[in-house]
């Protein structure tokens, strides 16, 4: 009897700290095609690793950097899938500034940019018949872009990101026992932590390669569970240019991971009223899927972009059928020159 008695006990604290381990889990597979920051790179298809005027470049490839001009301020907002909600209202200046839908911000100038970009920013209470659940999420990062051309290779440049990450993870789980919230489980965890990517471009006549590694190093330092790295990411794109247009073809996947690559095709047309800084009409389209083979696996983009001297202004949509509530936007507003 003494032994069933223990055997239930040890069996108990099994089940217990099982439980206590059931925390929400992260996903740390942050460079997803659906998480652009850029308007005009969620335009072009998803993916922008070839076209150097898209003021987000520094997030998707640093090394177009080297290809830019100009000191420029940048900053992206997110407008999820609206449900009972108008576009009158969805681009008003107070929905846009609300928290959730802040995503970026940059300061550019010729081979360098910092930014800032909230990753995750998440608070949630559920509730059934028997628990009560909390949990809130956030994780940051502030970013260095570093570029750079050599003379002697005046067709290819690199360019360098480290990121520098921070956050926290509360959850609390209660039980309810007639009437009563009886505390089963309290995580509070903060974390410290540094990525970097790596990326290249290589241009000949009319045609632009460009390769990103993004989060080629990495790792996540929390201060009440085992530390983490990010998932590492490629992205691979060629662009052929003319006068007035840009088209590119792109991949992006993860690394011994080929049924996680997606495919990507992207166009651009810029219509120059007076010249190219002062006032132009930008317009791109694009798709983006992991395999072609039914129009429900596509995804489609559209974006529009208007500059007047030092003011830009561009939007993005992203959907799979471009009704309201399955769509979502990108808007940006961009000074400098």
């Amino acid at each position: 009897m003494r032994m069933i008695t223990k055997l239930g006990v040890i069996l108990s604290l099994i089940i217990s700290t099982y439980q206590l381990s059931a925390y929400p889990s992260i996903n740390y597979d942050w460079q997803l095609p659906l998480r652009n920051i850029s308007p005009i790179g969620m335009a072009f298809g998803g993916v922008n690793q070839v076209f150097a005027e898209d003021f987000g470049v520094a997030d998707e490839n640093p090394a177009l950097l080297a290809l830019r001009k100009g000191t420029y301020f940048s900053t992206t907002f997110r407008i999820n899938q609206i449900d009972g909600e108008n576009l009158g209202s969805v681009f008003n200046p107070r929905y846009l500034l609300k928290d959730k839908q802040f995503t970026y911000f940059s300061l550019s100038l010729p081979n360098f940019a910092i930014a800032y970009k909230p990753i995750i920013k998440t608070s949630q209470t559920t509730e059934d018949g028997t628990k009560v659940e909390y949990h809130d999420l956030y994780l940051n990062s502030y970013v260095l872009s570093f570029s750079a051309k050599d003379e002697s290779y005046p067709k290819l440049s690199m360019g360098f990101n480290l990121k520098f990450i921070d956050g926290r993870q509360v959850y609390q789980n209660h039980r309810k026992d007639f009437g009563q919230l009886i505390l089963n489980e309290f995580v509070d965890g903060s974390v410290l932590g540094y990525s970097t990517d790596l990326g290249f471009t290589y241009q000949h006549d009319s045609i632009l390669l460009g390769l990103t590694l993004k989060d080629l190093v990495s790792r996540l330092y929390w201060n009440d569970r085992k530390n983490n790295h990010l998932r590492q990411r490629y992205s691979f794109g060629t662009g052929f240019y003319n006068e007035n247009s840009t088209f590119q073809v792109a991949t992006q996947g993860r690394f011994n991971k080929i049924d996680e690559q997606t495919y990507h095709l992207g166009y651009g047309y810029s219509l120059n009223f007076q010249n190219a800084t002062s006032h132009s009409l930008g317009l791109k389209v694009g798709m983006f899927s992991d395999k072609f083979n039914e129009m429900d696996n596509i995804s489609y983009t559209l974006g529009f972009g208007y500059t007047i001297s030092m003011f830009r202004v561009d939007i993005s949509a992203v959907s799979g059928g471009f009704t309201l509530n399955n769509t979502d936007y990108l808007f940006s507003v961009t000074l400098g020159q």
